[in-house]
């Protein structure tokens, strides 16, 4: 974790323009060591109730906690403040945690993680938009932002927010916006993974060489988000450059399949093994 963190807040002062994740992922699994005897019914259940629980806390954190200066250091205002608030995040965690004590190899379990999750998902966005597209409910919540530009609160709702809702109009609790924080964003973005994950798990055993050419990059995923971070910095990138993206990707790709192939870790996944590792052997030889 204090690895995961020092590299997140060097890419924060890259200046890339893209909000890092790792200092809130790095206090995330400290925060789930508590939980790592629980089983998946008990992780599963509790993070249902935190999707509903969880956003309520924040409003009410939000309500008194000083409005500090974000510095981009993972301040405990930044994760309580920042895009990404701890008080809602440690829910993907907690599903996260339950999934991966599942069978993961039987095709039944894949299969209802895809229609579990892709239920949810749609369920959590048509309900929303019901709740909330209509004229007075925009109305609220242009004036909480000081405006009377509906087609502005439509187009925050379509592309997303900034990590929670601005306060003001309860009604805010129900956008399914991205980075919203709300129990539908949480419902959404669970789901939508869920869902993902269960059409992964049925590729593997329908194209198991395939799939797992594809997934390398998966397996090495905290040296791709870095080089990604780098490679959206103006020092290695030009910013305006709209094919990057698809670049990007495809970069990527071959790059976690040459490792698969080869059969090594991602050098920074090795680094921080290697790290956990000798700390771990020293704590035991301690003991």
């Amino acid at each position: 974790s204090v690895l995961l963190y020092g590299i997140g807040v060097a890419l924060t002062h890259l200046g890339t323009g893209i909000a890092i994740v790792l200092q809130t992922y790095a206090v995330l699994l400290v925060a789930m060591l508590p939980f790592l005897g629980w089983r998946p019914r008990r992780l599963a259940l509790l993070a249902g109730a935190w999707v509903v629980a969880g956003p309520l806390l924040l409003v009410w954190i939000t309500s008194w906690w000083p409005a500090w200066h974000v510095t981009g250091w993972g301040t405990v205002t930044e994760h309580v403040q920042g895009i990404y608030p701890l008080p809602v995040w440690i829910t993907y965690f907690w599903v996260g945690l339950a999934v991966g004590r599942l069978r993961l190899t039987g095709t039944r379990v894949a299969t209802l993680l895809l229609a579990f999750g892709g239920l949810l998902a749609v369920a959590a966005v048509v309900v929303s938009d019901r709740l909330v597209y209509r004229q007075h409910v925009l109305e609220r919540l242009a004036a909480d932002l000081g405006t009377t530009d509906l087609d502005y609160v439509r187009h925050l709702l379509d592309w997303g927010l900034a990590g929670f809702v601005p306060g003001g109009s309860n009604w805010w609790l129900a956008v399914s916006a991205a980075h919203s924080g709300t129990p539908f964003e949480l419902a959404t973005t669970i789901g939508s993974a869920l869902a993902v994950i269960g059409v992964c798990l049925l590729m593997a055993r329908v194209l198991p060489r395939a799939t797992a050419l594809i997934s390398g990059a998966g397996a090495m995923s905290l040296t791709i988000y870095t080089l990604h971070a780098l490679a959206m910095s103006e020092k290695f990138w030009p910013p305006e450059e709209t094919r990057s993206f698809w670049i990007q990707i495809a970069a990527f790709a071959v790059l976690g399949a040459a490792f698969r192939l080869a059969g090594l870790k991602g050098p920074l996944e090795w680094a921080v093994a290697r790290a956990s590792g000798l700390t771990a052997s020293l704590v035991r030889r301690g003991q």
